[in-house]
């Protein structure tokens, strides 16, 4: 094993939620005392920077007030999770040359000994690794995801075995920088950027997967969730990304005889998917993610072009 791994630690924000991005650069600065031989990077993106503050200024006391920020990147707009995440990966990717690149939510906290449970797992065996995630009064909130034949996926509550098949959870993924180079040469990009927030991680762990990347989910509970603050849960905004970028997936990443096969799962999925809208009362939102997937096909069709003329379908279903 390398003597010493460079992992940088990308926390994408926005302007208004700081306290809570601090909080978690906080815990990452606590848990990369507990390990030696890791050298940890911290890099905050920060989205909807108001126009009218100097960012230098900003950046300055920002390190002052926490010296363990390597780099401080900004944009006056929201980019997305998506989008953050690809220009925060760019940057690190050519500034400062890690090994292993951890994504890492606002809202979440490290654990102490989450760099001591990892470290093991970062020799080259694995490409991705996540691990089980919980929320503030102990409960499971999710040992990775949980992908279905009708295109739906939530998160798994239950330990992961060797025989399901493991899936990236977006509050806390690390990606070796094998990953990281062979998808920017082929793609152009780490999530897909048609997802501006939900589901961006299901879609990045089956193409991964696809291209025969290994992924690990540990099931050690070394990170906690504190609650999304991208939306509500139930929101009219998670519910319409998230219902929407599932199908997305279905169009870019399902080869059309797995859709043929599947098509009465996946009849079930939306009408899952309608009848929530209507226990939410959002009446009209089933019709317009399908207008959104409709307008954007030529797009997606574009992407699946692309994506099929990189690798082999190796991923498979869970519970099929």
């Amino acid at each position: 094993m390398k003597t010493e791994h460079i992992i940088a630690v990308i926390v994408p924000t926005l302007y208004d939620h700081m306290d809570f991005a601090e909080k978690a650069v906080q815990s990452v600065e606590r848990a990369s005392r507990s390990v030696k031989n890791l050298r940890i990077l911290c890099v905050l993106w920060i989205n909807n920077f108001p126009a009218n503050e100097d960012q230098d200024t900003y950046e300055h006391r920002l390190k002052k007030k926490f010296p363990f920020v390597h780099s401080c990147l900004f944009s006056t707009v929201n980019t997305g999770f998506s989008g953050a995440i690809n220009s925060a990966i760019i940057y690190a990717h050519f500034a400062l040359k890690p090994d292993w690149y951890c994504i890492f939510n606002d809202d979440a906290l490290m654990k102490y000994d989450f760099f001591m449970k990892i470290k093991q797992y970062l020799g080259g065996e694995y490409d991705g690794l996540s691990c089980k995630v919980i929320k503030p009064n102990g409960q499971v909130e999710s040992v990775g995801l949980k992908y279905y034949p009708t295109g739906l996926a939530f998160p798994r509550t239950h330990d992961i075995s060797e025989k399901d098949t493991p899936l990236l959870c977006g509050t806390c993924l690390l990606l070796s920088n094998n990953v990281i180079s062979k998808l920017l040469n082929k793609e152009g990009y780490i999530f897909n950027p048609l997802f501006f927030a939900y589901a961006e991680d299901l879609e990045l762990s089956l193409r991964m997967l696809s291209h025969g990347f290994r992924i690990l989910v540990l099931n050690e509970p070394i990170v906690i969730h504190e609650g999304s603050k991208t939306a509500t849960r139930g929101s009219k905004f998670q519910l319409y990304y998230s219902y929407r970028n599932i199908l997305y997936i279905v169009i870019l990443l399902w080869p059309i005889g797995r859709i043929l096969v599947n098509f009465p799962h996946l009849l079930l999925g939306q009408l899952y998917i309608f009848l929530i809208c209507l226990y939410k009362g959002y009446i009209f939102l089933f019709p317009r993610i399908w207008a959104s997937v409709i307008r954007a096909a030529p797009v997606l069709l574009y992407f699946k072009k692309q994506n099929l003329a990189h690798a082999p379908y190796l991923w498979k279903f869970a519970n099929t």
